[in-house]
């Protein structure tokens, strides 16, 4: 036994006849397996502690996972996929001893069942089978060179024989097999299994198969629009995040994606100063994304909104704003994508939403699970469908259960007693090869199902789905890669004829509690429709509103059912942000205004705060009738300053009158009325002072005369008489005035 570089040592290439036997071979097919391996096997093996790297060789945990045996099995290499007549099967190996025990002289058994299953349910048995049940027929035994200890690693690549499978040639005889590695203890008289994994081959002699075609639609979708989507974002779009690993596993195959362009941005590589930042990982996944988009992209409505939500709030017009901005958004980054599903968050969407799609043209997307056929079928029917709304009748495309769950966790599950996928547990076992066998397997026994009839099958991820790029981007190459699979895009799967096969109806109506309300949808349309009107009050009014499709469809991502709490926020900042421009401009309240005439005008100081000059009305409204006010003004306020307007009233009574002050947009919309001030009315005071003032000169000029009389009188000392008026006196006019009226008087009387 040699030694070579990196620690791997060189097993014994020879296998005994005696093993030959045990394998079921005869003693000329025990020395030919023994030519063929001395050539074509080769066996790496490497001990390596268990535990990070420098950690010593302490004893590895017990075996978790589906599997309780202390030897866990990765199948890393299982080719050919499809084994043909003459072909020998190549199985590479990782073996890792996580238990307590040193296997003294370990050994690696193939075994192989040479029974095709026939049944779907058939392929769930061998799955699900116990570690102590049966595993089938001993097709090669391989010794390992030496002990393997608690936490040490094993490599291992083993070929099976073309002559040593016992497979029959025929036609007739294709179909997916069952395949296991199984590791014991030579040593261990008693042989007990250290370590089994179970996982399948397809058998295929030469003929012509009519193949099953598969649509693989996986969603692209990100956080909902909130404060913090920037940054879930770029975590989204790292190299391991859930969107970083979902471009690793699809890009550049055959899969449709189904996008939200709001992911898109603008589709600009980054910039080399940029490098190392979030922002720069974000965008380089955006470039990576519309580099690497399949030749079928689908776009779902912008922000991925919720469908159902919308049509049970009977807003198909927000939801063709949806579908016309996913358009616009894809458009400017030069994505070519159509729109033509409407992918419901729900497994099974109602009637409601399916004659939305109608109404919008689209096909309807259901999931796994969605519209079983009443009755009792002998085969998988294909995943296209209609069902009858009050739209008329409605294409839907339903995805297989069981094939998406292979794709979602990389194992097909067996079905619970409700029908329901059962959860996958976390699998050490799991490998990509693992998982490219166990889904062709079952795409094998749904083609063998009716060999002359082709059939299309759905298969879709959730949302959330975060995959393993290898065992993903293994199964989608597989998928690809054999003659009794073909893939097609979902447009090839839309435009096929209904198939005829009963799958029952929908449900009427079903309402998930964590949707966006019909109120919540309005609250948030009221909001932005008055803040459009309050903006037009000043010179530039898009800069105040910002975006009206964005803001109205932000409540509706269906992302935001996982965090209702984020969404109510959302909805209560755009009601808040209306408010907010509301106050921009405002009236400075004064102290109370005395206001003593009967008319005249009442100052108002007007405030604007914004960036922007604004023109508004200046209104007033007394609150009672003892205070008129007169019509309007219209001011103009500069950015960032004041103006005091003077508002025309007159007074009716004296009164102690509470005034509110209205602003209003130059269209008269209603932007501030909560100012007040108090003013005094005193409207009889102009007449009692004009009053006391004349009363006050007559009695000046009274006493003016008689003291005139008075120190007139003083002077001369003696009474002189009264001689009559003079030519200047007041009582001369009077008099000459007296007689030229009576001569007029006379001579019009005279005949």
């Amino acid at each position: 036994m040699s030694r070579h570089p990196g620690g791997v040592q060189r097993a014994r290439t020879d296998v005994s006849a005696a093993r030959g036997r045990r394998a079921g071979l005869t003693p000329l097919q025990g020395v030919t397996g023994r030519a063929v391996l001395a050539a074509a096997l080769a066996l790496g093996w490497a001990l390596l502690p268990s535990g990070p790297a420098g950690a010593s060789g302490a004893p590895a945990p017990a075996a978790t996972g589906p599997t309780a045996l202390p030897v866990r099995i990765e199948v890393e290499q299982l080719t050919p996929q499809a084994l043909a007549p003459g072909q020998d099967l190549t199985v590479g190996l990782r073996l890792t001893n996580v238990g307590t025990t040193t296997l003294e002289q370990p050994r690696v058994i193939v075994r192989l069942a040479r029974s095709t299953f026939i049944s779907r349910t058939s392929l769930d048995r061998w799955r699900t089978a116990p570690d102590s049940a049966d595993a089938g027929i001993s097709v090669l035994e391989l010794d390992l060179p030496g002990p393997l200890p608690a936490g040490a690693v094993a490599q291992a690549t083993a070929v099976v024989p073309a002559s040593a499978t016992g497979l029959r040639p025929t036609a007739t005889s294709w179909g997916a097999r069952a395949l296991a590695v199984e590791v014991v203890d030579a040593a261990d008289r008693a042989r007990v299994r250290r370590g089994l994994v179970r996982t399948f081959t397809v058998w295929l002699p030469p003929q012509e198969v009519v193949p099953t075609t598969v649509t693989v639609l996986v969603p692209i979708t990100g956080p909902p629009p909130g404060p913090s989507a920037e940054a879930e974002l770029a975590a989204l779009t790292t190299n391991d995040g859930r969107l970083g690993r979902v471009l690793r596993a699809t890009a550049g195959t055959a899969v449709t994606w189904a996008v939200d362009p709001s992911l898109l941005g603008t589709g600009e590589a980054p910039r080399a100063d940029d490098v190392g930042s979030a922002v720069d990982g974000l965008t380089r996944w955006q470039a990576d994304l519309l580099a690497g988009a399949p030749a079928d992209v689908q776009l779902l409505p912008y922000g991925d909104a919720d469908v159902t939500a919308l049509a049970h709030a009977s807003s198909g017009e927000l939801l063709a704003t949806a579908a016309a901005r996913s358009a616009q958004a894809a458009d400017a980054v030069g994505l070519r994508a159509e729109t033509r599903l409407l992918w419901p968050g729900d497994t099974v969407p109602d009637l409601v939403t399916a004659a939305v799609a109608g109404r919008q043209g689209a096909v309807l997307v259901a999931g796994p699970g969605a519209l079983t056929p009443p009755t009792i079928l002998t085969y998988t029917p294909s995943g296209r469908t209609v069902v009858r709304t009050a739209a008329g009748e409605v294409p839907v495309v339903v995805a297989d259960e069981r094939l998406s769950t292979a794709l979602t966790s990389g194992r097909v599950r067996a079905t619970g007693a409700d029908g329901s996928a059962e959860a996958a547990p976390d699998d050490p076992q799991l490998t990509g090869a693992v998982a490219a066998a166990d889904l062709l397997a079952e795409i094998a026994v749904i083609t063998r199902e009716r060999p002359s009839d082709g059939r299309h099958l759905l298969l879709t991820v959730p949302r959330d789905w975060t995959p393993d790029p290898e065992v993903t981007a293994a199964q989608l190459a597989a998928l690809s890669a054999v003659p009794w699979v073909s893939t097609a895009p979902i447009s090839r799967l839309v435009g096929e004829a209904d198939t005829g096969v009963d799958r029952g109806t929908l449900p009427d109506r079903r309402s998930d509690p964590t949707e966006v309300s019909a109120n919540q949808l309005e609250a948030v349309a009221t909001a932005l429709r008055q803040r459009t009107e309050i903006a037009e009050m000043a010179t530039d009014p898009d800069a105040l509103v910002g975006d009206p499709a964005a803001e109205l469809l932000a409540p509706t991502a269906l992302a935001w059912r996982a965090d209702t709490a984020g969404r109510d926020a959302v909805i209560a900042a755009s009601v808040a942000a209306t408010e907010a421009l509301r106050s921009m401009v405002s009236v400075q309240r004064g102290s109370d205004v005395t206001f003593v005439a009967t008319s005249g005008s009442l100052p108002v100081r007007v405030v604007n705060a914004l960036g922007q000059d604004v023109v508004v009305q200046v209104r007033l409204r007394p609150g009672s009738p003892q205070l008129v006010a007169d019509e309007p003004v219209t001011i103009t306020v500069p950015a960032g300053g004041e103006v005091t307007a003077q508002l025309p009233v007159h007074a009716i009574q004296s009164a102690d009158v509470t005034v509110a002050v209205e602003l209003r947009t130059a269209t008269g919309v209603l932007i501030d009325g909560s100012a007040e001030f108090v003013v005094r009315v005193r409207a009889d005071w102009e007449s009692i002072g004009t009053g006391v003032v004349g009363a006050l000169l007559a009695i000046g000029v009274v006493i003016g005369l008689f003291r005139t009389i008075r120190r007139g009188r003083g002077r001369r000392g003696t009474p002189q008489a009264d001689l009559g008026p003079d030519d200047l006196s007041p009582e001369q006019a009077v008099a000459e005035q007296a007689v030229a009226e009576q001569a007029v008087a006379e001579r019009e009387s005279a005949p």
